[in-house]
């Protein structure tokens, strides 16, 4: 894997590309479906092939903000990855699974979408509905 020190300065930060295949790999082997979901930090430990201390594992660790990435963008890409606020990770191996996961997400979206419009609009009481020209 190659070094990357744009996120902490972390030794052998493997890419997103590089993260990719050995994700998919993982999951296929070994978690197909939500019964044998592999729990997150196991899950980046094992993937980037590192031993992450317990002080370490936050939201804020570049090796599982690296991962999430990865996954993020292989679901775009129409791979069917699950997750569940447990923590774990799972390929998908049922309709079931596939719609739980995609609810998951529009709630998500939705609740940013409702955010975005309750800035806008007091925004707009506060300062005008206007921008204002820097001279």
């Amino acid at each position: 894997m190659a070094e990357n020190s744009n996120l902490g300065g972390e030794k052998n930060l493997p890419t997103v590309e590089e993260l990719k295949p050995v994700i998919e790999l993982e999951l296929l082997a070994r978690h197909r479906g939500q019964g044998r979901r592999v729990e997150k930090w196991l899950f980046v430990e094992t993937v980037c092939r590192v031993s992450i201390p317990e002080a370490e594992r936050n939201n804020n660790n570049v090796y599982e903000r690296r991962v999430r990435q990865a996954i993020s963008e292989m679901r775009k890409d129409g791979k069917l990855i699950c997750s569940d606020t447990a923590g774990g990770y799972w390929w998908a191996t049922s309709i079931e699974d596939v719609l739980v996961m995609s609810k998951g997400l529009r709630d998500r979206a939705k609740d940013l979408l409702v955010t975005a419009r309750r800035l806008r609009v007091e925004g707009k009481q506060q300062f005008g509905g206007q921008l204002r020209m820097k001279i």
